[in-house]
């Protein structure tokens, strides 16, 4: 039986303002606080929309070309057509970085179904919302690095891949959650190990690393 989520203490230093945060939303870098998605939008309301975590170092986005395929793959399984371009995104992906004040850093590139009334048909839904986000992001506790983390096995499993397909990058990061900071690593159904949250594990035996290789349980 899972455990409740409870607010407990968290093991990551004082968050930073997000006044230092930018953001770019359907074509033009506005402030955070005044970046707006409708309550109506069917990402909010169903989590039906895709997206891509990009690292960024010296301002430049790491293997962005390979992020915008991906997540290209991912709309198209989902019928989600994106209102822009693989260079046009490119292109706002450089905007934001601009104007983000600090050389590294993270994008999250989301697209959602867009506004539309409520019951899940998509074909409601208008043009869909388009939004990036520049910030930091530390996904390690300093003193987790310090002194390792403990590795769990989650109980609950991870969807058969005939039911959904893993590899689209969904809004949709329900089984994934863990408040205490530990490395969770998700079984399928077969009770293979198929997803960890971040960052990637590896197992090392003598001299051979080894990783996740079964195409139909991760995302590619």
């Amino acid at each position: 039986m899972n455990k409740p989520i409870s607010a407990g203490a968290s093991q990551f230093p004082p968050p930073t303002s997000r006044a230092q945060a930018v953001c770019w939303l359907n074509g033009r870098i506005v402030p955070p606080s005044d970046a707006r998605v409708s309550v109506f939008d069917h990402g909010l309301l169903y989590g039906d929309g895709v997206f891509e975590g990009i690292r960024f170092y010296h301002r430049r986005a790491f293997r962005l070309a390979r992020h915008l395929e991906r997540l290209q793959r991912s709309a198209a399984a989902i019928r989600l057509s994106i209102p822009y371009d693989a260079d046009a995104l490119a292109r706002a992906a450089e905007q934001t970085i601009s104007a983000f004040g600090k050389s590294d850093g993270y994008l999250r590139l989301v697209v959602t179904r867009g506004e539309g009334r409520l019951g899940i048909d998509p074909a409601s839904c208008g043009r869909p919302t388009v939004f990036i986000i520049a910030d930091e992001l530390a996904l390690v506790p300093p003193d987790v690095r310090r002194r390792g983390a403990r590795v769990i096995v989650a109980a609950t499993r991870r969807i058969a891949p005939d039911a959904l397909d893993p590899r689209i990058k969904s809004l949709n990061y329900l089984g994934l959650r863990e408040i205490v900071w530990v490395i969770s690593i998700t079984l399928e159904h077969r009770q293979h190990a198929c997803q960890y949250l971040e960052p990637q594990v590896f197992l090392v035996a003598q001299t051979v690393c080894t990783t996740l290789q079964d195409a139909d349980l991760v995302v590619e």
